[in-house]
């Protein structure tokens, strides 16, 4: 059987501009970015 129809969605692409400066990309550095998102139960609407 094919499993072609069976594929999960996938949610939109997210695109967030995040400043570095030249040191930090030159040194390395770790940034923290939070993120939400609402997502709809597909089985009970909610």
């Amino acid at each position: 059987g094919s499993s072609r129809g069976r594929r999960q969605r996938r949610g939109e692409d997210v695109i967030h501009p995040l400043k570095v400066s030249l040191e930090d990309l030159y040194n390395g550095t770790s940034k923290k970015l939070s993120l939400s998102r609402n997502v709809i139960c597909s089985k009970c609407k909610g």
